[in-house]
């Protein structure tokens, strides 16, 4: 990354200066935000392009931020390694994305582009939040990262390409702040999950609690409906009592780069020998 920063800062430094074709104006930023917003409104094209880069970021481009960990943790098993994979892929089709835009030159029908491009990031997300299989969500993701920076590439150019020269400065500033909607993205992404998780969870278990209490009160004398329920309530109390029982036998500790097994309930012994040995035999 600092190389990267280091060639940038030389192509930069070796730049010639250009001359201002347009006369240098100064104004209040709030006048000048107004301007370019008045602009942006009488420009349709720039208008909708504007509109498209809002609802990106609004509902596609949280993936990484939001449910990108979640789904290397809990659904593709990955781990803190597999994740970083996850989030490299998404930065390789973002840069392959960047080549292949600047060796085309000027790409006709742009528009169509950011169409499909449009269409194609979020299908991809679609994809990967049903794939369970690590190497194929690596491939989704590489292709999201593809098509997000051929959408995003292609934006800024079409915007630029609308605009008057007097007016570019105003209305990349407004492209810039409709970033604003990523943190917004994030947060729904967020309340959308906990909404899910209360309506199809914890609202069905209660709603089958309320209304299973009564039925079960109601065949308190009936052998035939008691004896299964108290059979599967010894089977859950027995689970219980084995996982406590045997998470406290087998868990252990490390102090001073050596293990102390059994601190759970501390050194347990049955018939003079160690107890995780007696029960293991």
């Amino acid at each position: 990354i600092t190389g990267i920063y280091l060639v940038d800062l030389i192509v930069l430094y070796r730049m010639q200066s250009v001359k201002q074709s347009a006369p240098q104006i100064n104004e209040p930023p709030l006048k000048s935000l107004i301007s370019g917003l008045r602009y942006v409104w009488g420009n349709q094209t720039v208008l909708v392009l504007l509109v498209i880069a809002f609802m990106l970021n609004l509902f596609a481009a949280p993936y990484r931020y939001s449910f990108l960990p979640l789904f290397a943790r809990y659904i593709l098993d990955a781990g803190p390694a597999g994740y970083g994979m996850l989030t490299s892929m998404a930065g390789l089709g973002a840069l392959f994305a960047g080549l292949w835009v600047v060796s085309m030159g000027n790409i006709r029908h742009k528009g169509r582009l950011v169409i499909w491009g449009g269409f194609f990031w979020p299908v991809s997300l679609l994809l990967f939040a049903i794939s369970t299989w690590y190497y194929f969500s690596l491939g989704l993701v590489f292709l999201a990262g593809l098509a997000q920076a051929i959408t995003w590439t292609l934006i800024a150019t079409l915007i630029l390409s609308n605009t008057s020269q007097p007016m570019r400065g105003r209305v990349m500033g407004l492209r810039s702040g409709v970033v604003i909607s990523l943190p917004f993205g994030n947060f729904l992404a967020g309340a959308v999950a906990a909404v899910l998780v209360t309506w199809f969870t914890f609202l069905p278990s209660f709603l089958f609690i309320l209304a299973g209490g009564p039925l079960v009160e109601s065949t308190h004398n009936e052998l035939k409906f008691t004896a299964p329920l108290t059979a599967i309530t010894a089977a859950v109390v027995g689970v219980i009592v084995e996982l406590t029982i045997g998470t406290g036998i087998g868990s252990g500790i490390l102090s001073d780069g050596r293990l102390v097994p059994n601190s759970g309930l501390g050194q347990l012994f049955v018939d003079g020998r160690p107890a995780e040995q007696t029960l293991s035999a």
